[in-house]
């Protein structure tokens, strides 16, 4: 539980988010079949944007927090409008393993002027990815883990409907 978010937001559109992204964000934890059209890809990058915001409000490191902050009224006003910025690229990949709460973070580049921010984390099987450039380009330039090539699939910007779960699921290891 988090004491940094006011109830007005906790209980606003934070929480719209999160109960727009749950029906299609529970089947994919647990491993159940769904197919994600454009607006279920939509709902879930929202919210995997808001966990990582979050999550960021825990960071003990000033330079990730710092960084973090900067990017967060982009996100507020973005999401009014339903959509996350430009620089911004959500990942979705399945995860078989032992590890089911894990959360791990990045900040690409000198904490002074950093090139990009990439946060991971997995909720059951749903392993979800967030990267923000914070060079001014689309993050589809940063250079992503060689590993992932065919383990994921990317939410936002959105690319077409897909079916989950992905066949090449990620492992503890």
């Amino acid at each position: 539980t988090l004491k940094d978010v006011c109830v007005e937001c906790n209980s606003g559109w934070m929480s719209k988010i999160e109960a727009t992204a749950k029906p299609f964000a529970l089947p994919l934890m647990t491993g159940r079949s769904i197919a994600l059209a454009f607006e279920a890809q939509r709902k879930l990058a929202l919210w995997a944007y808001l966990k990582c915001s979050l999550f960021q409000n825990m960071e003990r490191d000033t330079a990730v927090k710092g960084a973090w902050a900067r990017a967060y009224p982009v996100f507020y006003e973005s999401q009014a409008a339903g959509t996350l910025p430009a620089i911004v690229s959500v990942f979705v990949a399945r995860h078989v393993g032992g590890f089911v709460g894990q959360y791990q973070h990045r900040l690409l580049g000198a904490p002074s002027r950093p090139a990009a921010f990439i946060q991971t984390f997995t909720a059951g099987e749903l392993t979800l990815q967030v990267i923000r450039s914070y060079l001014g380009h689309r993050v589809l330039e940063v250079e992503r883990d060689p590993r992932l090539v065919g383990r994921d699939h990317r939410i936002w910007p959105v690319t077409g409907m897909f079916t989950w779960p992905p066949g090449n699921p990620l492992s503890d290891e």
